[in-house]
């Protein structure tokens, strides 16, 4: 058993829902079995609902096989859609041995996209990494859950070979020729032209959080290579992510189904704290109850095997929700939270909170500032940062409402437990979502921001990018490399890495969202040299909590 083996927990469960309709999708490619028709929606080619692959015959593979560790353009329909308001369905691609019994890998997860008609045809494109087994008969399984009352799940498959790339017969990697993937061999230029310098990403490695909504209960810390973007699952846990649409479903006679009280565990995404010294990564969870709950549980994994550390409440916690959590020093971790005023709705405080990890093995929270003040416009976090050389926590803030980026810079000394500055970041055509410290000697001078940040004006969805420095004194703003052309990247402020920027080689890591297609690109610049390197095309949507660690 390997990565994702048992992904088919769920379905079962899925299938009892009484089935009025059906959904539709086909894959084009690789080609599903037996006809497609995607001429027209409602195809009965793309409707088949018997798990794993539609009530479809097994077929032998044909075309050229599959090379393990390369890449795979993948591309289907979504013949007709589904959406379901207020609880969006999914679709996603994986590659299992011929039964469907054991899952090698996920190749992609893509929610479902509302276009506010059933009567609706769409082509989607993706690419992935094939995993180095081989194998002689595998199938691609295509899903479709729209999570609409009354369908069902869609399944198709494609038979496939894959072989090793040491294999005989193996031959170099090639582009797609599809015209749906121009954009995505535009991007596998710059891999060509910049790769990721083996020897500086030998010394840290990006990890994650991988989960999917078609196993609710489950997540998988992963290794993620920066020079390919292959994802290595370390170890599995029995935990979700907080997905707000996810809700329990039964089924109940002649009614839609009934929405049950949230009950399970999860993780909150995008709260994480990276402990170089004694490699471990903590990261706050929700144990049950109500979704209305404060999550007040905190889980550590070691990050260099997978295994978990400890799973502990936090002991005298206030109940203000934790926007960010950063490690101190052994031991130690401080959080960052937004409290509102309870006479003056609408009127928010800021609050600095110190963990501490007992003798004992317990968490101890202690508030340690709360500021004299309430704030009513830059109330949405954005990002924190925290420089251990001097004790310092940088937050970065954004304007509620503002149609235009707005935001301020608040600086505290977590060591002396109060707050120090705040600047607003000037105008600069930039739109900053994070921020990493850049401190790697106690000596240094003239401390900086950094941030990989799309550029002009909000409207322009593939912007250029650019590397830029902040100075959290004045909040001037300058470009310091020029990072991709527009075109290629969708603006998505969601790639940011926690702990990003390595203290050791100046090197800041990011994720951009490949344009035109369900793809990533892992870039990486060095700021002593300006050097912009790009990893080969991957599929990162599904890792959550990403961050950099030590090797």
């Amino acid at each position: 058993m390997t990565l994702y083996t048992l992904l088919l927990v769920c379905v079962g469960l899925l299938l009892q829902v009484t089935t009025r309709c059906n959904c539709h999708l086909c894959l084009i490619s690789p080609r599903q079995r037996g006809d497609m028709d995607i001429s027209s929606p409602g195809s009965r080619s793309c409707n088949r609902n018997m798990a794993p692959c539609g009530g479809m015959s097994i077929e032998r593979p044909s075309g050229k096989p599959l090379i393990g560790g390369q890449l795979i353009f993948l591309k289907w329909q979504q013949n007709v859609n589904h959406y379901e308001v207020g609880y969006p369905g999914y679709m996603d691609i994986r590659i299992a041995n011929v039964t469907g019994d054991d899952f090698m890998s996920l190749l992609t997860f893509v929610p479902d996209v509302n276009m506010f008609t059933q009567n609706h045809q769409q082509n989607f494109t993706a690419i992935s990494i094939i995993p180095q087994i081989p194998c002689r008969h595998c199938i691609i399984i295509a899903r479709y859950q729209s999570h609409k009352p009354g369908e069902s799940t869609f399944y198709q498959c494609a038979d496939v070979r894959v072989i090793t790339n040491f294999s005989s017969g193996a031959t170099p990697e090639v582009l797609h020729t599809d015209p749906s993937f121009r954009t995505a061999n535009a991007v596998y230029e710059l891999h060509k032209s910049s790769p990721m310098r083996t020897e500086l990403t030998d010394t840290v490695r990006l990890q994650g959080l991988v989960y999917n909504e078609f196993e609710p209960d489950r997540i998988h810390f992963v290794n993620i290579s920066l020079n390919t973007g292959f994802i290595q699952e370390l170890n599995t846990f029995d935990i979700g992510l907080d997905y707000s649409a996810r809700r329990s479903l039964q089924p109940t006679s002649g009614r839609d189904p009934t929405i049950l009280p949230f009950k399970m565990n999860f993780l909150i995404d995008g709260i994480v704290a990276v402990n170089r010294e004694s490699n471990t990564v903590l990261t706050v969870y929700h144990n049950g109850g109500s979704m209305d709950d404060v999550a007040s549980n905190v889980m550590a994994i070691y990050t260099d095997n997978g295994e978990l550390k400890l799973t502990k409440p936090i002991q005298d916690f206030d109940g203000v929700p934790i926007s960010a959590l950063v490690f101190v020093k052994p031991q130690t971790y401080a959080s960052f939270s937004i409290q509102e005023d309870h006479d003056n709705q609408g009127n928010f405080y800021f609050i600095l909170g110190q963990i501490t990890i007992a003798p004992t093995g317990d968490l101890v929270y202690s508030r340690i500032y709360k500021s004299n003040t309430t704030e009513d416009k830059y109330m949405n976090y954005k990002w924190s940062t925290y420089d251990v050389t001097t004790g310092i926590m940088y937050v970065l803030m954004d304007r509620d409402g503002s149609a235009t980026p707005d935001t301020r810079i608040y600086t505290y000394s977590v060591t002396n437990k109060y707050l120090m500055t705040v600047v607003e970041v000037r105008k600069c055509g930039y739109d900053i979502a994070s921020m990493h410290v850049f401190h790697p000697h106690a000596s240094s001078k003239g401390l900086y921001l950094y941030s990989i940040a799309p550029e002009g004006p909000l409207w322009n969805r593939r912007p250029p990018w650019s590397l830029i420095k902040m100075d959290p004194l004045t909040g001037d703003v300058k470009p310091v490399a020029h990072v991709a052309e527009a075109g290629l990247f969708d603006r998505y402020n969601g790639g940011a890495v926690t702990g990003g920027l390595d203290q050791t080689s100046g090197m800041l890591f990011h994720i951009l969202r490949v344009s035109d297609t369900v793809a990533d690109i892992i870039v990486s610049v060095d700021i002593y040299q300006r050097m912009v390197r790009f990893s080969r095309l991957t599929n990162l949507r599904h890792v959550h909590n990403r961050f950099l660690s030590k090797t």
